[in-house]
């Protein structure tokens, strides 16, 4: 017995798996920062998009970073090895670094640092 195989059913599934695959829904005309992509400003058009996207969407993480220190505080050694009580510590120290993010110089005394 010979399967067929309908080719309009097969070209829908590749289309609708296709990452490039625009759906209705998707909003291709959608605009999402006042300065056009012209191919060569990248740099500049990312990250005035970044700013857009984290303006419009960005969440308060006072919470998490609350129980974050909470958790830090309450860490005892108790019967951990050192290696598993400082990598206990180590993970609630990067997840703040994440969520706070690296201090913002506003004097200009950044620029004069030399401990890179």
């Amino acid at each position: 017995m010979v399967e067929t195989i309908d080719p309009n059913t097969q070209n829908n599934t590749n289309t609708i798996n296709d990452p490039l695959y625009l759906a209705s829904s998707d909003h291709p005309a959608m605009v999402l920062t006042n300065t056009p992509f012209n191919g060569g400003n990248f740099l500049g058009w990312s990250r005035n998009l970044w700013k857009e996207v984290a303006e419009r969407y960005g969440q308060s993480n006072g919470p998490l970073i609350y129980q974050l220190e909470r958790e830090l505080s309450k860490i005892t050694q108790g019967n951990l090895t050192i290696a598993a009580f400082f990598n206990k510590l180590k993970r609630c120290w990067d997840e703040l670094q994440n969520l706070n993010g690296l201090p913002v110089c506003n004097c200009g005394k950044m620029a004069e640092c030399t401990c890179v």
